[in-house]
């Protein structure tokens, strides 16, 4: 497997987890499970910055999470071409919701500082964490490669390749 395949699957797995992350439950409080999801629609009245982070951090990572998915998709497609600012675009996106996962990590701390310690942390939270972090590596060697996110090290394997035909036939 070469390396821009593996590059493409962490991005495509980091971004399953981003949108998987969402609905699974973020906070347990009393029996109570709240999903990223939860938060979004059913928590009301956010006080103070990490708290409004806490609230609307779904959306950035469900944007995130389908435009990553479909950028790393498309590019295991020989005949579709992305342009080049593609992956800047995502790479912009995907920390904007690494900013709001962690805002909203914090903000479940606060919420559970006031609550005395009595807040449970579930699993979606942590889930989107890594999912935007795996969903950040391949725009990141795309770009310090100039190149398609999928094809990052294509250039490379394609000179290796010339490098060791051209030594076979001398």
């Amino acid at each position: 497997m070469e390396v821009k395949q593996v590059i493409g699957i962490l991005a495509i797995i980091g971004a399953i987890l981003m949108i998987v992350g969402i609905f699974l439950s973020w906070v347990g409080f009393v029996g109570h499970d709240m999903t990223g999801w939860d938060m979004l629609t059913d928590y009301d009245d956010p006080d103070g910055a990490k708290q409004v982070m806490l609230k609307y951090a779904a959306v950035p990572l469900l944007i995130a999470g389908i435009l990553t998915l479909v950028i790393f998709i498309t590019n295991f497609i020989d005949s579709v071409k992305m342009p080049k600012f593609v992956p800047m675009i995502s790479l912009i996106v995907t920390i904007l919701a690494l900013i709001f996962s962690i805002g909203a990590l914090l903000g479940i701390k606060d919420m559970d500082d006031a609550l005395l310690g009595s807040l449970d942390y579930g699993a979606g939270i942590f889930l989107c964490l890594v999912g935007t972090i795996l969903a950040i590596i391949g725009p990141i060697l795309a770009l310090i490669k100039r190149e398609n996110p999928v094809a990052a090290y294509e250039s490379s394997f394609d000179s290796a390749a010339s490098a060791v035909s051209s030594d076979d036939k001398e």
